[in-house]
């Protein structure tokens, strides 16, 4: 007896689908010869199922073979989904409580520790001096979106945020605060092949994932209190120290010299060898390793993209597209507004990565 089975399997989960194709015999040797039957060919479906191949029959020194091209079910390739809402899902992504954070001071030192605070509603605390961040990976903000998955954008193609509004929750009748700079923006990884539409050549050449906006940080610098507010919250405080001595031959053990004030660059020192910044909250974690004699850290970034010159490759100066770069689909979106505004440009641009126009600037030059 011979037996054999090979299969490939392609399976796309988003609408499902999946095609397969089949290699398999088996033959029985018996004293008048072989005996058997080999299948080879594919099965696509579910919609509609399709199998198309050939069954070959073994039988002595014949192998005869009879086409098979099946079709069952109802053809719904060519139907759509219909369009998506995208608004919704990005407000629940922005009001879960899970995308929210506080980041501590980029600095990290203080003169004073913070206690626990209890709270049993596990509301988000976040240091005075730090940061608040929200992050989602919903949607990519800042670009325009063609698709959402299989789906076609039903409301906006666009999201962006460009202000940050602060509640006032206070009992003494405060106004809300808002800030008319954009806040800092946060950037998430995207699959860019769920958002915009791509060839398979395009699939293949483009990166997988790409880090887009994907939400703000909000800092205390463009959002604070009322200045009235601002005075009653605040306190000031100097910090004084209380000289005194003690001398045995005398039988002095608390001799008052009087009071003084510590200059600022003493606190500072005091502070790094306190008890605070001995305690466990500064020396574990990533600050139990941190050396602060080392030099810059070796990071490896993504590979951003300009608008170069596509005979020179010299770098192009078009609008939305820093110095140092963006992804690929924000810099051919620049590029077609560019275009728009420059029909003289069309056909001389081309979106290159970052490293490309500076290998040829360094070629270039003498």
């Amino acid at each position: 007896m011979d037996g054999h089975l090979g299969f490939d399997a392609l399976i796309k989960f988003d609408p499902f689908k999946f095609s397969l194709q089949v290699a398999a015999h088996l033959i029985f040797s018996t004293p008048v010869g072989d005996r058997g039957v080999g299948l080879k060919g594919s099965l696509e479906g579910p919609s509609p199922w399709h199998l198309k191949g050939k069954v070959t029959l073994h039988v002595g020194p014949l192998s005869p073979s009879v086409p098979v091209d099946l079709t069952v079910g109802e053809d719904k390739s060519g139907s759509k989904l219909p369009p998506a809402k995208l608004m919704p899902k990005v407000e629940s992504a922005l009001a879960d409580e899970r995308n929210w954070s506080a980041q501590m001071p980029e600095e990290g030192d203080s003169l004073v520790s913070l206690r626990e605070i209890p709270d049993e509603e596990k509301r988000l605390l976040a240091h005075p001096l730090g940061t608040v961040q929200v992050r989602q990976q919903v949607m990519p903000f800042g670009v325009e979106i063609e698709k959402f998955g299989s789906n076609e954008p039903a409301d906006f193609t666009r999201f962006d945020v460009t202000k940050v509004r602060v509640e006032d929750a206070s009992d003494d009748g405060g106004s809300d605060e808002s800030s008319d700079d954009e806040p800092p923006a946060l950037r998430e990884k995207f699959g860019p092949a769920q958002f915009f539409e791509m060839s398979e050549d395009e699939k293949l050449s483009r990166p997988s994932f790409e880090k887009y906006e994907a939400g703000c940080e909000v800092t205390d610098n463009p959002v604070h209190p009322p200045k009235d507010r601002m005075e009653a919250l605040s306190t000031t405080q100097t910090l004084a120290f209380e000289c005194s001595y003690v001398d045995r031959t005398r039988d002095v053990y608390r001799g008052s010299q009087g009071d003084g004030n510590v200059a600022a660059g003493t606190a500072a020192k005091l502070a790094e060898v306190s008890a605070v910044a001995k305690s466990d909250a500064r020396n574990t974690g990533r600050k139990k390793f941190a050396n602060e004699n080392a030099g810059k850290e070796v990071t490896v970034d993504d590979t951003s993209y300009v608008v170069a010159d596509r005979k020179t490759m010299e770098r192009a100066d078009v609008a939305g597209v820093p110095s140092e770069g963006t992804t690929y689909v924000e810099a051919e979106q620049a590029m077609r507004k560019h275009v728009e505004s420059n029909p003289d440009a069309e056909g001389t641009l081309v979106v290159v990565a970052s490293h490309e126009v500076d290998a040829a600037g360094q070629e270039a030059s003498p």
